[in-house]
């Protein structure tokens, strides 16, 4: 399936004529839509994620989640779309270039960020939620929280995933509970301490061997709770009390997380890692981003969470058809 027809598609199935027509009408691009065998690729595409609508969206390729943050101090997009006019064009500009996913969020988890209070993360997100799921019913969005209240009337609302950096740890396990008893897929992020310190004295003895066996006991309970295996997906938490050595060795071993039998997820989007590769300043990110997630797909990653979707999407378009073999 060439990139033209992902951008159709998804227009197709939004409710929405604002979206601007396909850009890509007059450009030949080849960007494979599945990854076979003779692929170096080491990620696992014969996966595949359960919704609670009783769909399953076949990870035949690498899938592409957009960052939508209505926080006013995210780190790299803080207050940018918190009215409702930016956060719609936002919404259409990765529709335009075929998001599989948009990760809505209503609280920074930057290093140094200090919590909200669930009213005010509620008065975030939830009214954007429904409005988002109002006229783009199609759209599959996960809710960044984690916070169980938040995240039991975000169920309520329509998000199709929940996405919790603490793997239920910061709820004392009620948000294990919760999407085990409403069915709905989680990712399960590993990340060491709390965001206003998770960055100061970092040790591990072995970084890949600790998140490795993290993830394996959250998806052991998830599977107590009899959560179904097919809507778990698992995050090594870059940047999230990690020192950069620590998140490399991760990225470069994550086909090894593959023996837990579920998606991953990466998300080193504009982070200080990036900096830390290239040199470069932080609003100078999106190059060296675009690397380490191409890369990332290479070791494993199934899905990259990313705040600039267009770059994204044209980086696979160039990168996918140079890996093997496509039909």
């Amino acid at each position: 399936m060439q990139l033209k027809q992902v951008n159709n598609d998804r227009r197709k199935n939004s409710s929405d004529s604002n979206i601007p027509a396909d850009k890509t009408e007059d450009k030949k691009w080849a960007a494979a839509d599945t990854i076979n065998e003779s692929s170096p690729v080491k990620a696992d595409f014969s996966l595949k994620i359960a919704l609670r609508d009783g769909k399953s969206i076949m990870l035949s390729r690498p899938y592409i989640m957009g960052i939508l943050n209505v926080t006013p101090d995210s780190f790299f997009d803080g207050g940018l779309f918190s009215s409702d006019k930016a956060f719609f064009k936002k919404v259409n500009e990765m529709l335009l270039f075929g998001v599989d996913f948009i990760d809505l969020g209503g609280e920074s988890s930057r290093p140094g960020a200090k919590p909200v209070s669930i009213a005010e993360e509620r008065r975030r997100v939830i009214p954007k939620l429904k409005r988002l799921k109002k006229k783009y019913p199609h759209i599959i969005v996960s809710v960044d929280t984690r916070n169980e209240p938040i995240a039991s009337e975000a169920i309520d609302c329509g998000a199709d995933i929940i996405n919790d950096i603490s793997a239920g740890d910061d709820s004392n396990g009620a948000m294990l509970k919760l999407v085990a008893k409403t069915q709905t897929p989680i990712i399960l992020m590993h990340k060491k301490g709390q965001p206003q310190t998770m960055q100061q004295n970092v040790a591990y003895d072995n970084v890949e061997s600790e998140v490795f066996s993290y993830l394996e006991h959250k998806i052991a309970l998830l599977k107590e709770l009899a959560l179904s295996e097919d809507k778990i997906i698992i995050d090594v938490g870059i940047g999230f009390g990690k020192e950069h050595h620590h998140n490399i060795t991760l990225i470069k071993n994550l086909d090894k997380f593959k023996a837990l039998g579920h998606p991953i997820l990466i998300g080193a989007s504009m982070k200080s890692l990036i900096t830390h590769l290239t040199g470069c300043d932080p609003s100078e990110r999106l190059a060296g981003t675009l690397g380490v997630h191409l890369a990332a797909i290479v070791h494993g990653a199934n899905i990259i969470r990313v705040h600039d979707v267009k770059s994204a999407r044209y980086s696979l378009a160039g990168f996918l058809p140079m890996l093997g073999d496509y039909g």
